[in-house]
């Protein structure tokens, strides 16, 4: 898979594996939040397609979080999914489309870190 991408001339995967280390340590949501701003990046031309004010919202400062109204939106993201309406069903099972969760287990492979 990674000689398909290392084969792409304006590959996503090439710039930012040309970060620095200490970039990418940092996480994907952090570094790779949004598209680059190159438009030869086929990921760059499809959010300016289908989502025009991405780089508007980019530029906005983030709002710093606020400790304790975190904190709540944690303690009620616990709370529903614990709840017994959010149980995972098998697929086309679906009662209420307001709230579902989907189970995910990620596995570590060797040599890769997580």
């Amino acid at each position: 898979m990674t000689d398909i991408f290392a084969a792409m001339p304006c590959s996503v995967t090439k710039y930012y594996s040309a970060l620095s280390e200490n970039e990418r340590k940092t996480g994907l949501i952090n570094f790779a939040k949004y598209p680059p701003d190159d438009t030869s990046f086929l990921t760059t031309r499809l959010w300016d397609k289908y989502l025009p004010l991405w780089r508007e919202i980019r530029a906005k400062p983030e709002e710093p979080l606020d400790p304790e109204g975190e904190k709540k939106l944690v303690d009620e993201l616990k709370r529903k999914s614990d709840s017994p309406e959010l149980r995972p069903r098998r697929t086309g099972e679906r009662q209420n489309t307001e709230l579902e969760t989907i189970p995910l287990d990620i596995y570590n492979r060797e040599g890769v870190e997580i």
